[in-house]
């Protein structure tokens, strides 16, 4: 597999580049034998730009998710990180995404739906609101596991 690396170079706000991170960059990590864990971390906390997420492919916990990610779902990092993911999903297309992830290993551009963590103004009881999402995705070891390594490019309110 090559490793060609395609930037998208927006400006931010203040006028500077920055790059977009791209399923290329990530793919050089598929099947890799070595220790890439920093490597990958690196990668995922660096995006300013989209939702990043890895993700463990048998438990769903969520091993690592940048900023971006983690304000897009409202809740505190202590309730996200290391925790289920899987109220986010209905249960088959979860299950069939892990099975696509795994046989392909690359998935560009999938659409689901799913949900995002939502609080109404005043209440403290937690909803889930749903959201068709496009993600790039691809199958990774991070911390001695299998994971998903998921890069949400759009994320729709429905």
């Amino acid at each position: 597999m090559g490793h060609a690396i395609a930037l998208v170079n927006p400006k931010n706000q203040t006028g500077g580049p920055e790059t977009m991170l791209s399923l290329q960059q990530v793919a050089m990590f598929i099947n890799a034998s070595d220790d890439r864990d920093a490597e990958l971390a690196a990668l995922a906390l660096g995006e300013k730009n989209q939702a990043i997420w890895i993700i463990d492919q048998a438990s769903q916990e969520v091993l690592l998710a940048n900023r971006v990610a983690l304000d897009a779902n409202c809740k505190p990092p202590r309730e996200v990180l290391a925790k289920d993911i899987s109220a986010l999903w209905d249960e088959e297309p979860l299950r069939e995404l892990t099975e696509l992830v795994h046989r392909d290993s690359l998935v560009r551009d999938h659409t689901n739906r799913g949900y995002r963590w939502h609080k109404e103004p005043g209440s403290e009881v937690w909803l889930r609101k749903k959201h068709d999402f496009t993600v790039d995705y691809a199958e990774v070891n991070f911390l001695g596991r299998v994971c998903r390594f998921e890069i949400v490019k759009e994320a729709l309110a429905v």
